[in-house]
């Protein structure tokens, strides 16, 4: 086609074809034709050579300008000899010589471009004399006079017709480098948080290798970066559940399989390296990589032993009870809560009652009283089992809870608390303890029942336990009374034989006259509270000195009346200090209003006081006394009992 051409136009031509050859290859001809006029003929006269070579070296220039340019590559060369370089269109886009295909420019010009602090690096790329594969630096050049870009410069070294080439690429490298940079400032805040936030951090990757710990982590654990670092994290976190003391060990293999940030516990103390226990809080959580890949793990963990101590001691005051340091009825219920269940069954319930505390704290006063709760704490905390919880939930009233017991055990339980508290006593007064117990064996009973059953007979056993305990106080407390103050002991003996003698003047049954008696001993029971500097003081008492001691009889009253064989008496000593004209104490009684055994008690009481020796007062004669009786006969006193008690005196030797 191209000869038929070349023939009809009839001019001299450069043509390149196609050649197919006998051996079937294709091969590229180009040649030079030219026409002349032969015996009126066109003859058409040229040579072809073969330029298959030249055609597949420009195909693979041309290939790899393509890729040269898709990935942002400028292409260059130097020579040495003449410092000239030569910049293709791509060159000069990315150095700022916009609009041109190609540029050729001196040594002095470029480096005219280049940051000042990055000249030496081109210098280096120019002048080296070494055969390297390949030579490259990253440098700052004067984008256009109004921006500093950074551009990656690759080249190496060429013999070209003998003189020496360098030939390279340039890329613009600046959005990496500002990528790198934002990474680095990233990278740098990260480590800088790392090391300065006050909670040790532990990473380790996905077999559960240390990778990196910060100086928090190597205080709290005693292990140093150096000696950490590719350990097993069990071995540099060595943590236990403080109420378990159980190990947790791989820990951090749920968060590798959960794939989620996990709490190890509440409760964790880290064991250090030389054997410190640090109560700690921690989180395990998992660590990504860009395509959400888990590579590992970062624990995130502090010293929290102040806190802990803090916790502890407001949960001790939520559950303890202060005076004794048992458990209160707070945790009882906590703690019952959690035990109401199958693997803890038999569940023992053994209620405990102290008799006599109220007379205790009336009698001896309140210090005593506290006394009898805390040795009978110690005693229980003493007899139990170490799995088993003993908690006072009232003010006399103590309970012990058992998991896993049985019958023979709570039984034993019972008669060691009992032997045991036989041997204790309070101001030489035996401490007695009403017990009654019960226990749940079926998942099917409630414990409501158990607690029911359990108080129960705590309730039959104090009431026959209760009274001795009552009776042998009252009983201390007038021993106390006489062997404290000798005169008491007197003024007693002779109240109780005046109350007789009136009593047989009134006719009063044997029983009638035991009871006046035994009332009359009793009368100032209640003085056992009164300071005894009170009682012998020789000065003449205060308004606050005399109103004290007016309170024995309210004291004793209630003594007497929390004692069955004593209560039906206690009215007689409450009203004894009342008058016949409604102007004593303690309630403002007056005439028959105060009951009869009360009138005789005052008549004999004072009578015995008026003639006795104190050390406050001058004793009266007889007749002083009987003088004074007759005085107040209608006013403080029974006018016919005083007169019944006179005619008793006068008649007495």
């Amino acid at each position: 086609k191209k000869l038929t051409e070349f023939q009809r136009n009839a001019v001299n031509s450069i043509i390149e074809v196609i050649f197919l050859s006998k051996q079937g290859n294709l091969i590229n001809l180009e040649g030079k034709i030219s026409s002349a006029k032969i015996a009126d003929s066109l003859v058409l006269m040229g040579c072809f050579q073969d330029v298959s070579k030249q055609k597949e070296l420009l195909n693979e220039k041309k290939r790899f300008l393509a890729i040269f340019d898709g990935m942002n590559a400028g292409i260059w060369d130097y020579n040495v000899k003449t410092e000239s370089l030569l910049l293709d269109k791509k060159s000069c886009e990315i150095l700022g010589y916009q609009g041109k295909k190609s540029y050729q420019s001196s040594r002095e010009e470029f480096m005219n471009l280049i940051h000042p602090d990055d000249r030496y690096k081109v210098n280096a790329l120019v002048e080296t004399k070494e055969k390297r594969d390949y030579y490259q630096e990253e440098v700052r050049i004067n984008y256009q006079g109004n921006s500093w870009r950074w551009i990656l410069i690759k080249t190496r070294l060429a013999d070209r017709e003998n003189f020496p080439w360098l030939i390279g690429v340039v890329i613009d490298v600046t959005e990496r480098r500002d990528l790198e940079e934002q990474l680095f400032m990233e990278k740098e805040l990260f480590r800088t948080t790392l090391f300065s936030v006050g909670d040790g951090v532990i990473s380790t990757d996905k077999t559960g290798r240390v990778i990196l710990m910060n100086k928090k982590a190597e205080e709290l654990t005693g292990f140093c970066k150096e000696e950490a670092m590719g350990q097993s994290v069990d071995k540099i976190f060595n943590i236990i559940d403080s109420y378990l003391r159980d190990y947790c060990e791989n820990f951090w293999d749920d968060v590798l399989k959960i794939e989620e940030p996990q709490k190890i516990s509440t409760d964790t103390i880290l064991i250090a390296k030389d054997g410190r226990e640090i109560a700690i809080e921690e989180t395990v959580a998992p660590i990504k990589d860009i395509n959400g890949n888990t590579t590992g793990t970062v624990i995130v963990f502090k010293d929290i032993s102040e806190k802990r101590a803090w916790q502890a001691e407001i949960e001790h005051l939520s559950f303890h009870d202060q005076l004794t340091g048992l458990y209160n009825r707070h945790y009882m219920d906590k703690i019952l809560l959690q035990l109401d269940q199958e693997k803890y069954l038999p569940l023992g319930l053994m209620f405990i009652d102290v008799n006599g505390l109220k007379l205790t704290n009336d009698a001896f006063g309140h210090d005593k009283g506290d006394l009898l709760l805390k040795k009978v704490a110690e005693v229980l905390k003493e007899c139990v089992h170490k799995n088993d919880f003993v908690c006072r939930i009232g003010g006399d009233e103590y309970i012990v809870i058992m998991p896993n017991t049985n019958k023979e055990k709570v039984a034993q339980l019972e008669k060691s608390i009992l032997a045991k508290i036989s041997t204790e006593k309070i101001e030489s007064v035996n401490i007695s303890l009403a017990i009654g117990a019960a226990i749940k064996e079926k998942s099917t009973e409630n414990i409501r029942d158990i607690k029911i059953t359990a108080d129960k007979k705590m309730y039959k056993h104090k009431v026959k336990t209760g009274r001795i305990m009552r009776s042998e106080i009252i009983e201390r407390v007038i021993r106390s009374i006489n062997e404290n103050y000798e005169q008491e002991q007197i003024h007693t003996e002779k109240v109780a034989f005046y109350c007789e003698k009136m009593a047989e003047k009134l006719n009063f049954s044997s029983k009638e006259m035991d009871d006046i008696k035994m009332a009359a001993v009793l009368h100032d029971i209640g003085k056992i509270t009164v300071p005894s500097e009170l009682l012998q003081k020789k000065e003449k008492l205060t308004k606050e000195e005399k109103e004290a001691i007016k309170k024995h009889a309210e004291v004793g009253y209630q003594m007497l009346k929390a004692v069955t064989e004593y209560s039906f008496l206690a009215e007689y000593v409450l009203y004894h200090h009342e008058r016949w004209d409604g102007k004593g104490y303690p309630h403002g009684l007056k005439g028959e209003e105060i009951p009869l055994q009360s009138r005789i008690i005052a008549i004999a009481d004072a009578f015995e006081a008026m003639i006795a020796e104190r050390p406050y007062q001058k004793s009266k004669t007889k007749e002083e006394a009987i003088a004074d009786l007759q005085k107040e006969s209608g006013k403080q006193f029974d006018s016919k009992l005083v007169e019944i008690f006179i005619e008793y005196l006068k008649t007495d030797n």
